[in-house]
C-alpha cells in the first residue's frame, strides 16, 4: 500500500449525494441559488450529521454495507422524484471496497503511532475561516469546518503535538505562520 492511506472514518460521498445536491440548488431558484459546485458536498455531510451516512470503514464490512446504503439512499430522496440505480452502485462499491481495502487505517490510531515514531506530519487543508460553516460568511460558506482548531479535531493528536510552520519564498523558516487568502467557489 505505500506511503497513501485512507481514514476509516472518512465519508464516503456517493453519486447520490450529488444528485441531491444539484436539485437543492435548483429547487432555490436563480436569485436564492447559493452557487455549490453541486458535488454533493453538503449533502454527504447532512447524511454525517443525520447520522445514516457511510464510512470508508464501512466498505470492510459488505455483509452490512448494503442495508447501510439502501437506508441512506432512502433517507437522501425520501420526497422527490428520483431514480437511482441502487444494484449498480453497489457493484461499484463492493469493486472499490476490493481496491481500496489495503490502504484503509484507523486514521486517529495511524496519526498518533507516527507522531509517537518521530515521524514528520503534515496536514494539509483548503478553504480556512472564511469557508467556515460556523465561523464564515453564511450561507455563503462549504459544508464542513477548515478553519485550523479543525484539523486538530479531525486528526486528534496528543495535545501539545501540533506545531505550524511556514517557510517563506526565500526559503526561510518561520514556526506559526500561516497562509490566508480569501477564496470564494460558486457565485
Amino acid at each position: 500500500p505505500g506511503i497513501i492511506k485512507i481514514s476509516d472514518r472518512a465519508h464516503l460521498l456517493f453519486d447520490v449525494h450529488q444528485l441531491v445536491d444539484g436539485i437543492s440548488e435548483e429547487a432555490l431558484g436563480p436569485e436564492k441559488s447559493i452557487g455549490t459546485t453541486r458535488r454533493g458536498i453538503g449533502p454527504c455531510y447532512a447524511s454525517k450529521a443525520s447520522r445514516v451516512g457511510l464510512r470508508v470503514g464501512d466498505l470492510l464490512h459488505q455483509d452490512t454495507f448494503e442495508a447501510k446504503f439502501r437506508q441512506l439512499v432512502a433517507h437522501l430522496t425520501r420526497g422527490l422524484n428520483v431514480s437511482v440505480d441502487i444494484e449498480a452502485e453497489l457493484a461499484k462499491y463492493r469493486e472499490y471496497a476490493e481496491s481500496v481495502a489495503p490502504f484503509i487505517v484507523d486514521g486517529v490510531h495511524y496519526i498518533n503511532q507516527a507522531y509517537i515514531d518521530g515521524k514528520r506530519i503534515l496536514i494539509e487543508g483548503a478553504n480556512a475561516t472564511m469557508l467556515d460553516i460556523d465561523f464564515g460568511t453564511y450561507p455563503f460558506v462549504t459544508s464542513s469546518n477548515p478553519s485550523m482548531g479543525w484539523c486538530v479535531h479531525w486528526n486528534r493528536p496528543v495535545p501539545g503535538q501540533v506545531w505550524m510552520h511556514h517557510w517563506d519564498h526565500e526559503g526561510l523558516h518561520h514556526p506559526g505562520g500561516i497562509w490566508a487568502l480569501p477564496h470564494r467557489a460558486g457565485q
